[in-house]
C-alpha cells in the first residue's frame, strides 16, 4: 500500500485528483495528504493571500472527504514557502512513496505553475511522480474502464542505464499491476540482438510479474512509446528521467516531457538521479 502526497494547484486538472485516487486498485493507497501550497511569486500579481488560503482550505477540505468516502486515509495541508521544497519536506514527513498530480488529456501538462513544479521535481530526483490522466465529460470525470486501475497494464521505457534498476523496483512495488512490458527504444544502426539480450538480463533481478515480456526497438522514442502504448492498452508509462544540468532539460523537453504532456494514459516519472545516488 502507498502513501502519496497529491499536489494541487487549484485548477480543473488537479481538482480531480480525488477522483484518479478513488479508481486505484483498492488497496492501492494507505495514506494521501492533499497539498496546495502557496508559493507568493505565482501570485504577486495581486490579491489576498489569506484569502487564497481559505479557500484552497475549504477547497481540500471537500476533496478530502470524497477520498475518505473511498476508504483511504486522507488529510490535508495548505502553506506558504517554495512549492517543490515543501513537497518534499511534506513527502519525507509523511513517509510518502510518490507525489501525485492530474493532467487533463493530451497536449495538457498539467498547468503552468504545476508543470513547472513536476519538472523540478522530478529533475531534483526526490521520488517518482504520477501524472494521473484524467478526462471531462458532461457527466463529470472520467478514468480508466471499470476492471482497469492506473497500474493494470504498465509500459515501461528502459534506457539500459544506470537508471533501469530503479525504474524496474518502482514498477515491480506498484499496486495491483497484472501486465508489464519493458521497452528498449534503440537508435536505426543499434545491435538490436545484443540490447535484448541485455534487456532480458536487466530484468533477472527485477520482481515483474510472470510473463513480463520485452522489445527493442527503433525510431523516435517518445513517439515509438506512446504508439505502443496505446496499442498496447498501456494504463501506464513508466520512464526514467535524466539528471541535473543541460542534459537533463534536453532529455526531459524531447522524451520524458513529450510522454507525460502528450501520453493518453498517466505517466509515472522517476528519477534518475536518485539511481545515481543510491
Amino acid at each position: 500500500m502507498l502513501k502519496a502526497i497529491v499536489a494541487t494547484d487549484l485548477s480543473e486538472a488537479s481538482g480531480l485528483a480525488a477522483s484518479a485516487i478513488c479508481e486505484a486498485e483498492p488497496g492501492a493507497f494507505a495514506q494521501v495528504t492533499i497539498v496546495h501550497v502557496v508559493d507568493l511569486d505565482p501570485y504577486t500579481a495581486g490579491g489576498s493571500i489569506p484569502g487564497i488560503m481559505e479557500f484552497a482550505e475549504e477547497r481540500l477540505a471537500e476533496e478530502a472527504r470524497y477520498v475518505r468516502d473511498c476508504g483511504i486515509a486522507t488529510d490535508t495541508v495548505v502553506t506558504q514557502g517554495d512549492t517543490v521544497e515543501t513537497l518534499e519536506r511534506l513527502a519525507a514527513e509523511h513517509e510518502a512513496d510518490l507525489i501525485v498530480a492530474t493532467s487533463l488529456g493530451k497536449g495538457a501538462l498539467l498547468g503552468r505553475a504545476l508543470g513547472s513544479t513536476v519538472e523540478r521535481l522530478v529533475s531534483k530526483g526526490a521520488l517518482p511522480v504520477l501524472v494521473e490522466r484524467v478526462c471531462v465529460t458532461e457527466s463529470g470525470a472520467c478514468v480508466l474502464a471499470a476492471e482497469e486501475t492506473t497500474f493494470s497494464r504498465v509500459l515501461v521505457a528502459a534506457g539500459l542505464d544506470g537508471a533501469t534498476p530503479l525504474l524496474l523496483e518502482t514498477v515491480a512495488g506498484l499496486p495491483g499491476t497484472e501486465e508489464v512490458r519493458v521497452v528498449h527504444v534503440a537508435s536505426e544502426d543499434a545491435d538490436t540482438r545484443r540490447l535484448e539480450t541485455e534487456l532480458k538480463a536487466a530484468l533477472s533481478d527485477a520482481a515483474l510479474p510472470e510473463g513480463t515480456e520485452t522489445t527493442v526497438v527503433s525510431g523516435d522514442p517518445g513517439d515509438v512509446l506512446m504508439g505502443l502504448a496505446e496499442e498496447w492498452g498501456a494504463t501506464l508509462i513508466a520512464i526514467a528521467s535524466c539528471r541535473h544540468g543541460l542534459v537533463h532539460r534536453m532529455v526531459w523537453g524531447s522524451v520524458a516531457r513529450k510522454v507525460a504532456r502528450d501520453a493518453g494514459c498517466s505517466v509515472l516519472l522517476v528519477p534518475a538521479a536518485k539511481a545515481a545516488a543510491s
